[in-house]
């Protein structure tokens, strides 16, 4: 995940995100972003009405989610936009598949190419049981012979096509497989971060606590029970 902060408000406003924009197309390895800010009034969300703005989101090469305010608002950045979510945290929904959504569509996609291959080997290998059968082969040794070349080039392409598929199907594997393994919380933890709980719910704001509330603060080790001043 990349952030590229900018002013949402002001002035400046449209013109920083309509150059975020364009600086992730041209940064170039974004599979999908998010344009979007939290609530406020009609004034606080009219950087999202810019044109700046919507020509910048029309312009991108990346699909872009528009997430504005909440749900009852609506800016032209959201007309300009791939799709519109209602809310920021209802577009990171939206943008990241659960990691056995992820493992189902590599699956698939595994077992489509597997039946692939073998219908095609199966197609292939019908081939040169036809050219066998064929009359051809009671002509003379040179035909013989040219047919025999032509089943060694048969065999020879359909072991390449086989292990050239192959391995692009475990290089996306890996790839999908690394990703799953990003989007894992326990990951996370790892790096130095922790999550805030408050009556077995996750805290995901400051404004959800208050003194003196008691909270469980949670380790990639363990768990503190913790209590706010």
């Amino acid at each position: 995940m990349t952030l590229n902060p900018v002013a949402v408000q002001g002035a400046t406003a449209a013109s920083e995100i309509a150059e975020a924009i364009r600086d992730f197309n041209r940064y170039g390895k974004i599979d999908v972003m998010i344009v979007g800010r939290g609530g406020g009034s009609m004034e606080d969300l009219w950087a999202f009405n810019e044109v700046a703005v919507a020509r910048a989101i029309h312009a991108s090469k990346i699909p872009v989610v528009s997430a504005v305010g909440h749900e009852i608002d609506f800016t032209i950045a959201d007309f300009a936009a791939d799709l519109r979510a209602p809310t920021p945290s209802a577009a990171a929904e939206l943008v990241v598949k659960d990691r056995f959504a992820l493992l189902d569509i590599v699956h698939n996609y595994w077992y489509t190419m597997h039946q692939d291959l073998l219908a095609m080997l199966s197609n292939r290998k019908e081939n040169i049981r036809h050219l066998l059968r064929s009359y051809s082969f009671n002509k003379p040794f040179d035909l013989l012979r040219q047919f025999s070349q032509r089943v060694d080039e048969l065999d020879r392409g359909v072991s390449a096509s086989i292990s050239h598929r192959l391995t692009i199907l475990k290089a996306m594997s890996q790839s999908l497989r690394h990703r799953v393994l990003a989007l894992d919380p326990e990951q996370v933890l790892h790096r130095g971060y922790a999550i805030v709980y408050k009556d077995n719910k996750i805290v995901s704001s400051s404004k959800q606590l208050r003194a003196p509330d008691n909270v469980d603060i949670k380790f990639h080790d363990g768990t503190v029970p913790s209590k706010v001043l």
